[in-house]
């Protein structure tokens, strides 16, 4: 892990971290989708936070901060899935902007029960 995010920085990538007490406590992170020239102004975010932690705005302020720093570095989509079932991440998403685009039927499995996936975008309408 600690390699794959002191790659993120040295690229200039969208990155950030809570702390508390000097401990990680959260993340959120986009990254760009450089391997197709025709989505080089896509990326996708990923982000956790410890349960203790939740509800706090502190996932909210992630999010703001990563999604900032992503259209300063040039990206004008940002993608993510997350899980049908997790009510609290996908009310973030779309306090913060993001919009339901489509469902992923059996996307995940976890201990053998398989779950759907919504894929949500924050877009920034073209100018001009």
């Amino acid at each position: 892990m600690r390699s794959f995010v002191l790659k993120n920085i040295s690229e200039g990538f969208p990155q950030f971290v809570a702390l508390v007490d000097g401990q990680i406590i959260g993340w959120c992170d986009i990254l760009p989708n450089a391997r197709r020239t025709v989505q080089a102004h896509c990326g996708t975010l990923g982000m956790g936070l410890l349960p203790k932690h939740r509800r706090r705005g502190i996932g909210r302020e992630l999010v703001r901060r990563t999604i900032d720093a992503a259209l300063a570095f040039g990206l004008t989509r940002i993608d993510l899935t997350v899980r049908e079932g997790n009510v609290n991440a996908i009310a973030l998403y779309k306090a913060v902007g993001f919009e339901t685009e489509g469902l992923h039927r059996k996307a995940v499995q976890i201990e053998g029960h398989y779950e759907d996936v919504l894929s949500m975008a924050f877009v920034i309408a073209p100018s001009g």
